[in-house]
């Protein structure tokens, strides 16, 4: 499963453009090194929010079988909620037995930078989350790369701040010619 945001630079950066050159290495260091400390980032501090019935609700996944139902409802009782409440005592969503969740937890981030297209994939092997049933309108790998409006704003602005500080940090070098 990858989680890619992609994003075109200068859609990023926004206000003054700094006064220096920079060589095209530089800015697609500076770009890659953003970029994967935003993949880090997610999947640090917003994965585990996929794995909760207010992040379901927050990212608006599919309603799964008997959610709507109450659980006096024999029909509950039968649907695929009424069973994971049964038999593995809760209602989180993406989670049966937790293997996925667990398994969720190591990744391998990959940041590429080039002079047109920045990107990052935030690796994880989870083939769990990769299962779609025939006529099913679930999609659980969707379900766990959605981010949410407020998240949009909070990374993007976490990459202009991340890229203007690699903008602070780059060492120039001048070079005389006559």
């Amino acid at each position: 499963m990858v989680w890619l945001m992609q994003a075109s630079f200068m859609q990023i950066i926004s206000g003054a453009v700094p006064s220096v050159l920079l060589r095209g290495r530089q800015l697609n260091n500076i770009k890659r090194a953003a970029f994967y400390r935003l993949g880090d980032y997610w999947h640090r501090k917003l994965r585990q929010k996929h794995f909760t019935v207010a992040g379901a609700r927050e990212y608006g996944y599919t309603p799964r079988q008997g959610e709507a139902g109450t659980k006096g409802a024999r029909d509950f009782w039968r649907s695929y909620t009424g069973r994971k409440l049964r038999t593995m005592g809760h209602r989180r969503p993406l989670v049966y037995t937790g293997e996925s969740r667990d398994r969720s937890k190591a990744a391998r981030i990959v940041a590429k930078a080039t002079r047109s297209r920045t990107h990052v994939a935030v690796r994880m092997n989870v083939p769990g989350l990769n299962r779609r049933y025939a006529g099913s309108k679930i999609n659980m790998a969707e379900e766990l790369r959605t981010i949410s409006a407020a998240e949009e704003v909070e990374l993007r602005d976490r990459l202009e701040a991340d890229i203007m500080g690699g903008f602070d940090r780059v060492r120039v070098r001048v070079s005389r010619q006559f």
